[in-house]
């Protein structure tokens, strides 16, 4: 498995955190079964980054998106959905975190409705989008 340290600010505390970062190659490997990243390593971890110090976060749980131009892309596949272009990243051991892409019609994969009025609030949504999403409709960016 491979692995990556992500540095980031921490927006309750302030200060630099680290935390370590699992790329899951069951994610990767065109396993039918699981949902598949499209982008590289380094801009899944770079999502993961930008959920953490964006504070995307409840409990051990994260989302995040994939962003070219300051505009939300397509970072993977789901095993039904087609293309998506959220990430749902879990904490399930102490500080390791892994992430892939996720359908958000299924509602644990959901984020929450903080994280989608802060994405319309930084124009990376629009308030429609974040409708659909919020109600488990389809939606494309």
């Amino acid at each position: 498995m491979f692995e990556t340290v992500v540095t980031f600010q921490c927006p309750v505390s302030g200060g630099e955190k680290q935390v370590l970062y699992q790329h899951s190659e069951k994610h990767r490997d065109g396993n039918l079964g699981k949902s598949q990243w499209t982008i590289s390593k380094t801009d899944e971890a770079l999502s993961f980054e930008n959920s953490c110090a964006a504070n995307w976060t409840n409990g051990k749980c994260a989302w995040g998106i994939h962003l070219v131009a300051e505009e939300i892309a397509y970072l993977g596949r789901d095993r039904d959905a087609g293309d998506v272009f959220l990430a749902k990243f879990d904490n399930h051991a102490m500080e390791q975190w892994h992430g892939y892409p996720c359908d958000y019609r299924i509602d644990n994969q959901r984020p929450t409705g903080d994280i989608l009025q802060s994405w319309v609030k930084e124009g990376f949504l629009k308030l429609a989008k974040m409708r659909k999403i919020t109600k488990g409709q389809r939606c494309a960016i």
